[in-house]
């Protein structure tokens, strides 16, 4: 499905896939570079929620932001904190606001008071951002 040959010593075997999804990878990190902040912001979600199974915690998603790095634009500009989080917070000023601006995502209501909330996805969301 993917052109990769099937046959070969279990080594070359390995080595093609994980040259495969290498290649996949740099596809991947370079579509994110080339669209607008905003975008990449919710890109970035998606993906953090799709890995932990379509939901997550308001404080968890913070945490991935704050270790993935601004937009191209951001970084060029030098505006301070280079983290994907500044970048929300300037653009949304809050995660629970950017979120609820977004088609992608809702908030589960989980009745308590606490400031921490869950962010769930839309299950259609990866198509929709990849499209």
């Amino acid at each position: 499905e993917n052109g990769l040959p099937v046959s070969g010593r279990k080594a070359d075997l390995i080595e093609r896939i994980e040259a495969h999804l290498a290649k996949g990878q740099e596809q991947k990190k370079e579509a994110m570079e080339n669209v607008d902040p905003s975008t990449r912001l919710e890109m970035l979600i998606v993906e953090y929620l799709h890995a932990k199974g379509g939901e997550a915690s308001s404080r968890d998603i913070g945490r991935y932001l704050a270790a993935n790095s601004a937009s191209k634009e951001r970084l060029r500009a030098g505006n301070g904190d280079t983290s994907a989080l500044s970048e929300l917070k300037e653009l949304s000023v809050s995660l629970i606001s950017f979120i609820k601006k977004s088609p992608y995502f809702y908030v589960k209501d989980d009745g308590s008071r606490s400031a921490e909330f869950y962010v769930c996805v839309d299950k259609d969301a990866v198509r929709k951002v990849e499209t």
